[in-house]
């Protein structure tokens, strides 16, 4: 990978880690001792979604080898962030998604939501990998759409009441799961490279 490649995918990961630190740790009540796991993990959900939808745009308009690139990365932060939030999953952090001692409807939902997400994803990187001719076919037309639908259901479900109540965000700043909500829509409005006649 390129210097300025990596140096971009730096860059990403190291605002989504200081937005992340100023809005919990800073303007929050988050203690500094949860920066190595709850509030690293939002930088790397948030940095993950960018990346997707960077991959997504990047194939509309036909820049296969280095969407590959963005893909792998997203891949591997999608993974590592599964990996975080099992090891953390507990009232303690995520109260949203409990009803009691026990995983709320909703809750629940988000979290299939983005487990299937984390399948799909896989499954775009297999499928194009072993089978590249089906990439211009049933995955580059549906699987890539549904993967962003999933990802923003995940995200809706869980985050949307604190995305309309600005006078509790932290700092003034908006919410992660709104930010990567936005991010996340934002290849719906990018239109498909034309095929030369």
């Amino acid at each position: 990978m390129k210097r300025n490649q990596i140096a971009f995918v730096l860059s990403v990961f190291l605002f989504t880690l200081i937005y992340s630190i100023v809005r919990y740790n800073i303007f929050s009540d988050v203690p500094w001792s949860d920066l190595p796991l709850f509030v690293m993990n939002k930088a790397i959900s948030f940095s993950a979604i960018i990346f997707i939808s960077i991959y997504i745009i990047l194939e509309k308009k036909d820049h296969h080898e280095l969407s590959i690139k963005i893909r792998k990365y997203a891949t591997n932060l999608v993974f590592i962030h599964l990996t975080i939030s099992l090891v953390i999953f507990t009232q303690i952090y995520y109260p949203k998604y409990f009803d009691g001692l026990k995983l709320s409807f909703l809750g629940q939902l988000s979290l299939l939501a983005g487990i299937i997400s984390l399948g799909l994803i896989n499954s775009i990187r297999h499928v194009k990998k072993v089978k590249p001719e089906y990439s211009t076919s049933l995955f580059s037309k549906y699987g890539t759409g549904i993967l962003l639908i999933l990802i923003s259901l995940h995200l809706l479900l869980i985050g949307f009441p604190g995305w309309i109540t600005p006078e509790k965000w932290q700092g003034c700043m908006p919410p992660i799961t709104l930010l990567s909500f936005i991010v996340a829509v934002i290849p719906f409005f990018i239109k498909k490279k034309a095929l030369p006649k």
